[in-house]
């Protein structure tokens, strides 16, 4: 009797959880699941013998009604039945990998109580026989397409202009998961995501169900796409630009320094170098930030500043904003710009202008300076004669390469075959697996190989190619990083369009130093931290420069040069300057305070107790500190007085 009760019980229980009503974002997220891994597991699916696309449409009305487990599974049944019969493979198992080969592959999901037992047989049985082969849905591009992939069967993603001709909800659904499972299978730095991508699906499926204009669908699509944390990521319009934040702008420039966004480059003469933004169109500007940066897909909060320096002031053709901005002498003022500026030549700009126009040139203290923005591969004969022999070289990396002329400079530097970084590539006959492959420049046998110290300039401008040359020049024996943070996306970028009108793209290699250690999102990091300063910009100082000449061993100026030969016995007087070990602050007793400071502002060193001891002179270990350049404050009385140091390792 007890056993007939406790079956009567579980039939209840089974008929219970098989009437039960399903959300239709549920439905929808395993559905994307499925369809996916269909696509590009199953052999006839995955060999483009059947419109995936129209049968996923199709099935979609399916799903929505379906109100119990029961018909949700009917539904997957008519999308199997659509693939046709899985072929059985004859061939052994690939599933070989090691576990940083194959981080995209998870078929946990496969288990979700939704499932009837019938399609998670189905799955395991397309799982079980998938075997490696050339998928017609995605292949290497040979020069066709836009991007390291190529996606033949798939560009556009959706045959519509969604401009001219808003897709309904079933179509809508498929962009989001022909999107979504382009990304889950072929990008490789998922893994290192703030949010994971099952979750990022969840949270915008309501979104695209229920989006009805253009406009917010943009805004959709740019949140979805930010949650990829990649600045190669972007979404352009059929015209080139993003109907979010404009393309045109007034002429200036901004750089994000110190948490300021500060004008570096002006063609207004009511405003210049150095002064600060502080609100468009009387909106502050930390308003701003948190409004816009939600928007832009970005790695770290140096790429974040770059993006904003420009979008802060974009807009739309001939418009006007109120800028408003704080002078040197911290007076708030504003001033109506007219935004009818695209970018242009104009726009480039180089924290020394002088430089930013040369490719290389060598300094009369023996160092040479490398400006791959304009270096060219036909430079390298005469560069390579004249540089060779420097005691230093100076390779300014704060901005994009040309071409690949850094690569044959390193051919000429390295003194032997070098490894320099290792790359996971998208096996694309194994969708959501990598492969390794290895960098080296440089070759054995090199009879002139650079002897000096290799000193490597970056900021937030170094991305992609940029950085790549920066892990190049940093793979040379006794080389130094010199700078602030890069922007955390290198690797080749793959694009494509999702409509007609509508295109985006992501980044399609992971790379990673020798040892393993990534550099997507976190970018190459300085080992000499220094960023340039708003007084240093209103001086039309290169203050990174400067750093790096004082690593090298030269007068960062002349007019320091200049005033240190002139300093009269009661001023202040450091040596040795650069220091390594220590460095003496001599005649110092008429002061009544000494701090020192890095390149942030921030206080390192307080010498103010060591005056009542050491009376007029003061010596100061400096063997914790960085490289890099300090300054030391003075205060005698009301009169204030900063001098530079630099240390040098």
């Amino acid at each position: 009797m007890k056993k007939i009760i406790l079956a009567f019980i579980l039939l209840i229980v089974c008929y219970s959880a098989n009437s039960q009503s399903l959300s239709y974002e549920e439905k929808l997220y395993h559905t994307c699941k499925v369809w996916g891994f269909v696509k590009y597991y199953h052999y006839w699916v995955s060999n483009n013998q059947v419109d995936w696309d129209k049968a996923l449409l199709k099935t979609l009305p399916l799903i929505k009604i379906a109100k119990t487990k029961d018909e949700y599974n009917d539904a997957l049944d008519s999308l199997f039945t659509a693939a046709g019969t899985m072929q059985i493979a004859n061939t052994p198992s690939p599933d070989t990998l090691p576990q940083e080969l194959k981080r995209n592959l998870d078929f946990e999901w496969f288990k979700a109580p939704i499932f009837r037992k019938n399609v998670k047989d189905m799955l395991d049985t397309i799982r079980n026989n998938f075997r490696p082969h050339p998928n017609s849905w995605v292949k290497f591009n040979d020069g066709s397409g836009y991007g390291f992939l190529a996606f033949p069967s798939d560009d556009p993603m959706v045959n519509s202009d969604f401009k001219t001709d808003f897709p309904n909800e079933f179509t809508r659904i498929l962009v989001l998961f022909k999107f979504w499972n382009i990304l889950n299978y072929f990008n490789p730095n998922q893994y290192i995501l703030d949010t994971p991508w099952d979750i990022t699906l969840k949270r915008f499926l309501p979104e695209f169900v229920n989006v009805t204009d253009y406009s917010d669908f943009l805004k959709i699509f740019r949140l979805l796409t930010s949650s990829l944390q990649d600045s190669h990521v972007e979404v352009l319009t059929l015209s080139g630009g993003s109907n979010l934040f404009g393309l045109y702008r007034p002429r200036i420039i901004l750089r994000l320094i110190q948490n300021q966004f500060v004008i570096v480059k002006s063609d207004y003469p009511e405003i210049t170098k150095g002064d600060i933004l502080v609100s468009v169109d009387g909106v502050p500007i930390q308003k701003l930030k948190d409004s816009l940066s939600k928007f832009i897909s970005y790695g770290n909060p140096a790429i974040l500043g770059r993006h904003l320096s420009n979008f802060l002031i974009t807009g739309d053709s001939n418009t006007v904003m109120n800028f408003g901005y704080t002078d040197s002498l911290g007076s708030e003022r504003s001033l109506n710009l007219r935004r009818d500026y695209l970018p242009d030549a104009w726009f480039s700009y180089h924290f020394n202008p002088t430089l930013g126009n040369m490719s290389w040139t060598k300094f009369d203290c023996d160092v040479g300076y490398v400006n791959i923005r304009n270096l060219k591969i036909s430079d390298l004969d005469s560069l390579y004669n004249s540089l060779s022999t420097t005691k230093a070289m100076i390779i300014d990396i704060r901005s994009y390469p040309i071409d690949q002329s850094l690569w044959n400079l390193a051919d000429r530097m390295y003194p032997q075959n070098t490894n320099f970084a290792k790359l996971t590539i998208p096996n694309t006959n194994y969708p959501g697996t990598f492969y390794w492959s290895y960098s080296s420049r440089g070759y054995n046998g090199n009879t002139n190989p650079y002897k000096g110290k290799v000193i490597i300039l970056c900021n937030s401008d170094a991305q992609s190619a940029a950085e790549y040359d920066c892990m190049i020049m940093r793979a040379m024996p006794n080389s130094i990083v010199v700078g602030s943070q890069t922007a955390g996306a290198d690797g080749n970028v793959t694009g494509f369009k999702i409509s007609k009108d509508i295109k985006t793209g992501f980044t399609t290699l992971g790379v990673y130093y020798p040892d393993g250690t990534p550099t997507q999102r976190l970018g190459i990091v300085p080992d000499s931290v220094v960023y340039p300063t708003a007084e240093g910009i209103r001086q039309g100082r290169d203050e990174v420069l400067e750093t790096a000449l004082g690593i090298a061993g030269c007068v960062v100026s002349v007019e320091e040069e200049r005033m240190d030969n002139n300093t009269t016995e009661s001023q202040p007087f450091l040596a040795p300057n650069p220091a390594s070990e220590y460095i003496e602050i001599r005649n110092p007793s008429e002061c009544s305070e000494i701090h020192i400071y890095n390149v942030l502002g921030e206080e390192v060193i307080n010498l103010t107790p060591a005056l009542t001891i050491h009376g007029v002179g003061v010596k100061i270990d400096v063997l914790n500190l960085p490289t890099g350049v300090y300054f030391l404050k003075f205060k005698t009385g009301a009169q204030v007085e900063t001098k530079k140091m630099t240390i040098l390792k």
